[in-house]
């Protein structure tokens, strides 16, 4: 008779049954990461079960006390995803309330402003303008535009952005520094300013950083700009959301059809900050929806000289708000240039290995996701900037010392009849790049 081999004494036997009952605590994290980290989506958020509302909090106290650099740099709409911000707002709205949010951003395009009257009039949404700190609604309908409305403004796009197919247009480094040394021409119409979809998010490179552009915060100072939500509608003059100027100073007709481009910039927590620690401008860009001969160049202008307001929050130069303003403008002219794209699904790639990974190497598999981005990139990765070897110019004779010429976006001619008109970049160049006034050996090939 063969004995039965004991274990190890003081040892109990787990069955299969009780391993699959109760797994390894390594593996039960995994599982309980995935539980909070994996992406929620606006249709749990308008009925959220018990269990996704236990989800979305732990979610959101685990991202907001992140100081992982690789999340914080994440383009705003990533990160606003892994704190659930949609959910923290509209959360407290009715059902019924948040599908007719939804319809006046998504369906209807209304103006923000149209948007701000008609929920601020409604009791069903009472609750949600008191947590965004709107205490009166008369204070909220004069005109006033504090903390609040910044607050309510960003859920608003962001809610529209999620419908209109979450898409994040991410220009190259060398796109977004060669824009920052390019001007616009006259003779680029604002026709040529058209958004690739109704509400996207437009990200200034992937190096955090790089440019010198900042978003200002009243509380923790200058933030590295990160990018840009941009929501185009198009309204009467009479409909304008600005308090800085009325439609009679830009030329408008009270009952003349604007098109009305709402820009937020967004920019990244600083270092050693949390997730959540980030800063956010916004503005208006108006001009007539029928712009075929209204100089794209000479609207900028106007409206940064009329913007007196919103210059004062950078100071009373205003010369960051004008940066971005601008910035964010020729970016915008340029993505309807003949400029390459290269839609990279980073992140539906990842959401693939995480479905199909086992649940040893989920935890890696969900860490990847949660730091992927689908991007559409906009741009070359370089540019070779021509470059002068000498110092005297052979047609003049003249000596010059190196320095970088600046580019320019200018309407050309095309089609039948070159009778079409489209935007081109004539880029920056490096003239006698060869060259540098230390030496006729030193090289200089990389220009900040």
């Amino acid at each position: 008779m063969t004995r039965k081999k004991k274990g190890k004494q003081g040892s109990k036997q787990t069955s299969p049954q009780n391993k699959r009952r109760y797994p390894h605590h390594r593996l039960f994290k995994s599982w309980l990461g995935r539980w909070i980290l994996e992406d929620i989506t606006l249709k749990e958020i308008q009925s959220p079960s018990h269990s996704t509302q236990k989800r979305m909090h732990q979610r959101m106290s685990l991202a907001a006390n992140t100081t992982d650099r690789t999340l914080c740099d994440l383009p705003h709409p990533r990160r606003s995803a892994q704190l659930c911000m949609a959910y923290n707002a509209v959360g407290i709205l009715p059902k019924d309330a948040l599908e007719d949010l939804i319809e006046m951003l998504a369906y209807k395009r209304l103006s923000l402003a149209q948007i701000e009257q008609e929920t601020l009039e409604d009791p069903r949404f009472y609750e949600f303008w008191e947590a965004m700190g709107v205490t009166s609604v008369h204070n909220a309908l004069i005109g006033h535009r504090g903390s609040e409305q910044m607050v309510a403004n960003l859920l608003f796009v962001t809610l529209d952005y999620i419908q209109q197919e979450e898409k994040i247009f991410t220009l190259t480094d060398a796109v977004n520094d060669a824009m920052l040394n390019t001007d616009l021409s006259e003779g680029l119409s604002t026709n040529m300013l058209q958004l690739p979809f109704p509400c996207c998010y437009l990200e200034f490179g992937t190096t955090r950083g790089l440019a010198p552009l900042t978003v200002y915060n009243d509380t923790t100072g200058e933030h590295p700009l990160d990018g840009c939500y941009i929501r185009e509608t198009v309204i009467k003059a009479s409909d304008m959301a600005v308090v800085d100027y009325t439609a009679d100073e830009l030329g408008f007709k009270h009952d003349e059809d604007v098109r009305e481009i709402f820009m937020l910039w967004t920019g990244v927590p600083q270092p050693g900050a949390t997730m959540g620690d980030d800063s956010n401008l916004y503005s208006f860009f108006y001009f007539p929806a029928d712009g075929d001969d209204v100089d794209l160049k000479a609207c900028v202008e106007k409206q940064l000289e009329l913007n007196a307001q919103t210059r004062q929050r950078f100071g009373a130069s205003g010369e960051g708000y004008k940066a971005l303003f601008e910035h964010t403008v020729k970016c915008l002219t340029y993505i309807n240039s003949d400029a390459l794209r290269r839609d990279v699904r980073e992140l539906d790639e990842a959401e693939r290995h995480r479905n199909a990974a086992g649940l040893s190497k989920r935890k890696a598999a969900i860490k990847k996701a949660n730091q992927s981005v689908n991007r559409i990139y906009i741009g070359p990765d370089s540019f070779e900037y021509q470059k002068y070897d000498g110092y005297a110019l052979e047609h003049t004779g003249r000596t010059v010392r190196p320095h970088m010429r600046r580019g320019h976006l200018r309407a050309q001619a095309y089609g039948e009849g070159r009778r079409l008109r489209k935007p081109v970049l004539i880029s920056p160049v490096m003239v006698m790049g060869g060259k540098s006034s230390d030496g006729p050996d030193s090289t200089q090939y990389i220009i900040n």
